[in-house]
């Protein structure tokens, strides 16, 4: 996929042109500008990066990453920590 086309789609996920109608209420997000455009939409955002989730252990009912992989310096790192904060059975 094309950079400029995965960051705009992030863009809208996490200003929440796209989240809101998701119902997705609260996101983790390292760019303050992009924190910023989100908490406009109302979305709550913890400032974090997907390599190391500022979440508790199993706190989570389901994980969500859109267009994010391409974006993260450790892939591995990513999967482990949406595995830890995912639930049992979620």
């Amino acid at each position: 996929m094309d950079p400029e086309k995965c960051a705009e789609m992030t863009r809208r996920i996490i200003s929440g042109k796209l989240a809101v109608p998701f119902g997705i209420r609260t996101g983790v997000e390292p760019s303050q500008e992009m924190a910023f455009k989100a908490r406009q939409q109302g979305i709550q955002v913890i400032a974090g990066a997907a390599e190391h989730l500022p979440l508790a252990t199993d706190c989570s009912d389901f994980v969500l990453m859109v267009t994010t992989i391409c974006f993260v310096d450790d892939l591995g790192a990513t999967f482990a920590e949406a595995w830890r904060v995912l639930k049992p059975g979620g």
